[in-house]
C-alpha cells in the first residue's frame, strides 16, 4: 500500500510546487516508485517533471470529471521510478462542475484507490487555497506536508490550514495526520529566517522536519528546464537538502509501512477465510441441494411407490367389491329362488289344506250317503 501524501499551504509562493516536484524525484532516485498528481490549474508541477502542459490530453480535470481513469491520465518519465498524472488549465472548472455532485469530496480518493499498491509514495500537488480541490486532496490522503517559507507573511494563514486539517480528520478522513512541517526558502544570512523557525517551533504542537531547505538558485531554474533540481544540478546545496529530505520522509515512514503491511495481511487473511468460509458456504449448500435433490427424488419414488401402491389397491378393492357385487347378486338370487320354492310349498300346502277338505267333505258326504241308504234300507224292511 502506498503512503498517500497532499502537499498543501493557501499560501502561495512558499515552495508547495517545487517540494512536490523534487520529493517525489527524491523518493523515485532511492528507488522508490513514486506517483506525483498535480491538483494545481497552474501545472507547474507538470512541466516542472519535464511534461509539456499544452500536450496533455488526459489528466486530473477529465478524472475528476468522469472522462477517464487516474490510470489512464499516468504519463511516465525521464527519470526513473518516476510517475505524472498532469494537468492543464480545465482543471479551474472541475471545483464548479462538482459542486452540485453527490461524494464530490471523495472523487480523487476513490480514483486513486486502485492504483495506491502500485506505488511506495503517491505526492499530490495541491492549490494554493483551502478549496474543493485541496479538500479532494486531504481526504485521499493518509497525511499532509506543510510547506513554510522563512518570512513573516508565510506564517499568515497556518493556524487556519491546521484547523481545515482537523475539520477533514473528523468529518471526512479520520485517517489523516500531519506528514510535519517543512521549512524552505532557509537564508541563514537573515535573522528573519531563524526567528521564524524559532516561532513556529515554540507555537505551533506539530512535528517540524530536521531538513530545512535553503534558498538556492539551481532550486529555481531547475523548472525552466522541465527537470527536478536533482537532475539539473546534482551537487547544489538544493539537491543535498531534497535528497535529505526524502531520506527523512522514508525514514519516518518505516513504521508505517510495517504497521500497514501487517494489516495487509490480516486484511488478506480475513478476506480468505471469508472465501473459505464462501466456498464451504457453497460446498454446503451444493451438498444441501444435492441432498434436497435426493430427498426429492426419494419423495418422488415413494409418491410414485404409494401411487402404485394406492393403485393396486383401488384394483384389489375394484375386484373385491365386484365379487361383493357377485356374491349379492347370487344371494338376490337365491333369495328369490328361496322365495319361489317357499312360494310353491306354500301353494303345494294350501292345495293339501284344500285336499283334505275335500277328502273330508267326501268322507262326509259318502257318509250321509251311506247313512241315507240305511235309511232307506231300514224304511224298506219296514214296509216289506
Amino acid at each position: 500500500m502506498g503512503k498517500i501524501i497532499a502537499i498543501a499551504n493557501q499560501k502561495g509562493g512558499v515552495g508547495k510546487t517545487t517540494t512536490a516536484i523534487n520529493l517525489a524525484a527524491g523518493l523515485a532516485e532511492k528507488g522508490k516508485k513514486a506517483l506525483l498528481i498535480d491538483l494545481d490549474s497552474q501545472s507547474n508541477a507538470t512541466s516542472g517533471a519535464g511534461i509539456e502542459k499544452n500536450s496533455v490530453e488526459k489528466g486530473t480535470y477529465e478524472v475528476l470529471s468522469g472522462e477517464a481513469t487516474l490510470e489512464e491520465c499516468v504519463l511516465g518519465t525521464a527519470f526513473e521510478n518516476l510517475f505524472v498524472v498532469p494537468t492543464s488549465v480545465d482543471l479551474a472548472a472541475a471545483e464548479i462542475e462538482l459542486l452540485d455532485v453527490e461524494d464530490r469530496n471523495e472523487y480523487l480518493k476513490n480514483a486513486i484507490e486502485p492504483l495506491k499498491n502500485q506505488y511506495d509514495f503517491i505526492i499530490i500537488d495541491c492549490p494554493p487555497s483551502l478549496n474543493m480541490l485541496t479538500i479532494n486532496a486531504m481526504v485521499a490522503a493518509n497525511s499532509v506536508l506543510v510547506p513554510i517559507q522563512c518570512e513573516y507573511y508565510a506564517l499568515e494563514g497556518l493556524s487556519q490550514l491546521l484547523q481545515t486539517i482537523e475539520l477533514v480528520k473528523e468529518r471526512l478522513n479520520d485517517k489523516l495526520e500531519i506528514e510535519g512541517l517543512l521549512f524552505t526558502m532557509y537564508d541563514g544570512r537573515v535573522k528573519l529566517s531563524g526567528q521564524v523557525v524559532a516561532n513556529v517551533k515554540q507555537n505551533l504542537n506539530e512535528k517540524i522536519f530536521k531538513t530545512v531547505i535553503p534558498r538556492n538558485v539551481r532550486v529555481a531554474e531547475a523548472p525552466s528546464h522541465g527537470k527536478p533540481v536533482m537532475h539539473y544540478s546534482r551537487f547544489c546545496s538544493g539537491t543535498r537538502a531534497y535528497r535529505k529530505f526524502a531520506q527523512e520522509i522514508i525514514a519516518a515512514n518505516e513504521s508505517w509501512f510495517k504497521e500497514n503491511a501487517v494489516a495487509e495481511e490480516e486484511a488478506k487473511e480475513v478476506d480468505e477465510t471469508v472465501e473459505l468460509s464462501g466456498e464451504n458456504a457453497e460446498t454446503l449448500g451444493e451438498e444441501a441441494t444435492e441432498t434436497a435433490i435426493a430427498a426429492n427424488e426419494e419423495n418422488k419414488e415413494t409418491e410414485e411407490e404409494s401411487k402404485a401402491t394406492d393403485v393396486k389397491t383401488s384394483e384389489e378393492n375394484n375386484a373385491v367389491n365386484e365379487e361383493s357385487a357377485e356374491t349379492s347378486e347370487e344371494a338376490g338370487e337365491a333369495d328369490e329362488k328361496t322365495v319361489a320354492e317357499n312360494s310353491e310349498v306354500s301353494e303345494v300346502g294350501d292345495n293339501s289344506a284344500e285336499a283334505e277338505k275335500t277328502n273330508a267333505d267326501t268322507a262326509e258326504a259318502s257318509d250321509e250317503n251311506k247313512k241315507d241308504a240305511s235309511d232307506i234300507k231300514a224304511d224298506e224292511d219296514e214296509q216289506k
